[in-house]
């Protein structure tokens, strides 16, 4: 599979629907109008599947469709993923158990 045909973003969890959109510290649906804190794990989940466990801040606003990045390095560090390197070489480890 190619990169460029890889869906990218968060999906629903009530409805399946892509992307769900981040604002006020949540994910909208903007199908169904559901809310999510939590909707954006499986997308890492599917994240560290298809590319490795090992991934940049730059990599996962790539893949959640977000373009701040104190935004992603806030998620990550509630999510409680180790985090590698400083500044630009900085690295974080998706493991989920």
């Amino acid at each position: 599979m190619k990169q460029e045909q890889i869906r990218r973003g968060v999906i629903c969890p009530e409805c399946d629907a892509l992307p769900m959109i981040y604002a006020n510290a949540k994910w909208n649906c903007t199908a169904c109008g559901s809310t999510s804190k939590v909707a954006y794990l499986d997308a890492l989940r599917e994240l560290s599947l298809l590319f490795g466990e090992e991934v940049s801040n730059k990599h996962v606003r790539e893949f959640l469709q977000l373009d701040n990045m104190n935004v992603v390095y806030r998620i990550l560090k509630k999510a409680g993923f180790e985090r590698l390197g400083v500044n630009k070489g900085t690295k974080y480890i998706l493991k989920f158990e």
